[in-house]
């Protein structure tokens, strides 16, 4: 009921299912066959976690993620590209509000105007 609903066909709509809940097998390579290997490239899990402690330290908490890039780039470190570290706070569950502590925005304020420099909150 829910595929017709949305206009997908049945087998897409368990495919996706599946995938979410993480029980289709890996896909081997379309062209060899064998299991795929990792990119090359692909950073380690240390590597990760490095960039996981320094988007969540107490000085990039509040920051987005591609200020926290230019940043430490301006210090002249390079760890991955902003993609890479959206990917991975996508990866860990970290995507959203980052900041420790914060709720989050008021579910009773969502629009802010702003008339002569005064904040005015919009009840929605």
């Amino acid at each position: 009921m829910a595929a017709k609903a949305f206009g997908v066909a049945p087998r897409t709509w368990r495919h996706h299912a599946q995938k979410q809940r993480g029980e289709l097998p890996e896909r081997p390579s379309r062209a060899t066959g064998k299991p795929r290997r990792p990119h090359p490239a692909k950073l380690t899990d240390e590597e990760e976690q490095e960039v996981v402690d320094t988007l969540c330290s107490e000085e990039f908490v509040d920051v987005g993620v591609d200020e926290v890039f230019v940043t430490i780039l301006d210090d002249g470190i390079y760890l991955c590209s902003p993609s890479t570290m959206h990917r991975i706070l996508r990866d860990r569950g970290l995507n959203g509000q980052r900041r420790q502590g914060n709720p989050g925005v008021p579910r009773h304020l969502v629009l802010v105007a702003v008339f002569d420099d005064e904040r005015i909150a919009i009840p929605s």
